[in-house]
């Protein structure tokens, strides 16, 4: 007799699955004789290979079983220590797949479906590891490999769902976020925990934050995967098939209002908003003024629209001391950002009016717009530079 489990063992716990192995072997001892079969068709992870990319799937997998079942994907060894548990020998299959071409490419669109869907859980693992400040942890525990006990303890997480850590970070450590490294000559302790610590790649040491200015992206990857900022995807295909265009997918889901309206509503959706702008201002104001300097020479002054807490003007003005800059920008922005002596902030709309200045600078704002609303925008510039006199203005 053969007792057959088919992607369901990884939706349990190992206690549970050691409970249900008993009871199929209680099945197939219950049929008389010997050489009955437990079935198994399920993943094992390769946790000891050399490309840990491969697993990407059953580690994707892996997060979704742990937060949606309070399930795990195992590898080997986590597999035979259940079955061991259950009174049941485990034996892999073995032996070379025989399938028609058809059915090869069947599983290949099967598997890319499945990964693309799975893909979604690898940013809402880096967003919990920067709600965790996991980066900064590390980034603090002065360059050496952090251990998960250290790291769990800094945290601080419960001691019940260290093992939900470890699994977090296998997952983050395979995309490339943290490196592992062995820590002494055991290599992989029974648990996989107390042998292996932790340390910043290029990807992670971007979402370290400093105050000394350097760049990071933390705020960006909150910002990004804010409930309010994620809700128009769940409504796409209802905002596709509704008459007229002039709603967007946002403001069908907020009950038409636009995402500058809710951002001032919710002042910590408005504050993270601002907060991941300048986290790609920081960087892509660095290239420009370090670039194309001559963009920004023989002007006197600058009008950076809709340039949110200022930081681009800041940069500008630092680099460029004889370069007068000013923030245009909405009245709740204008009330929340912090003041600075490098730049004017000026509350208005860039629809109705942008303060003349030889320069008007536009740093990922016309991306926001229709092309309608754009010309409307640029209309707006021409009018500002033609306005502070002369020829040769920039917008």
């Amino acid at each position: 007799m053969k007792c057959v489990t088919q992607n369901v063992l990884h939706d349990w716990s190992d206690e549970d699955c050691v409970k249900i192995l008993k009871q199929c072997k209680k099945a197939i001892s219950a049929n008389g004789g010997e050489g009955g079969k437990v079935i198994i068709v399920d993943i094992v992870i390769n946790t000891l290979g050399d490309d840990p990319q491969k697993n990407e799937m059953g580690l994707l997998s892996d997060v979704i079983m742990m937060t949606g079942l309070g399930g795990k994907e195992r590898d080997e060894v986590e597999w035979r220590k259940i079955f061991s548990k259950a009174g049941l020998e485990m034996e892999p299959g073995k032996g070379e797949m025989k399938i028609t071409d058809d059915q090869l490419q069947l599983l290949v669109v099967q598997s890319t479906i499945e990964h693309r869907i799975l893909s979604v859980v690898g940013p809402f693992a880096l967003k919990c590891a920067v709600d965790l400040r996991i980066p900064d942890r590390i980034h603090a525990y002065g360059g050496e490999p952090m251990p998960l006990p250290a790291l769990a303890l800094s945290i601080p997480v419960p001691p019940e769902k260290q093992p939900m850590l470890r699994r977090l970070m296998r997952l983050l450590s395979a995309q490339g976020v943290f490196a592992v490294q062995a820590l002494g000559d055991s290599g992989v302790d029974e648990d996989g925990d107390g042998s292996i610590g932790y340390l910043l790649t290029p990807f992670s040491r971007l979402l370290v934050t400093a105050d000394d200015g350097s760049p990071n992206m933390s705020a960006y990857v909150r910002a990004c995967l804010e409930p309010d900022m994620v809700k128009p995807m769940y409504r796409m295909s209802e905002w596709l098939t509704q008459e007229g265009a002039d709603m967007n997918a946002f403001e069908t889901a907020h009950g038409g209002r636009n995402l500058w309206k809710v951002a001032q509503e919710r002042p910590h959706m408005g504050r993270l908003f601002n907060e991941a702008m300048a986290c790609k201002t920081r960087q892509t104001t660095a290239a420009a003024v370090a670039c194309c300097p001559q963009v920004f020479r023989g002007i006197g002054s600058l009008v950076d629209v809709g340039g949110g807490t200022g930081m681009a003007a800041k940069m500008i003005a630092e680099a460029f001391p004889e370069v007068k800059c000013t923030v245009l920008e909405l009245p709740h922005v204008v009330a929340a950002a912090p003041k600075s002596e490098l730049f004017d902030a000026v509350a208005g709309d860039m629809f109705e009016y942008i303060p003349p200045a030889d320069a008007v600078l536009l740093k990922n704002v016309l991306h926001d717009w229709s092309d309608e609303d754009c010309a409307k925008i640029l209309k707006q510039c021409k009018k500002a530079i033609s306005g502070n006199g002369g020829e040769g203005e920039k917008s």
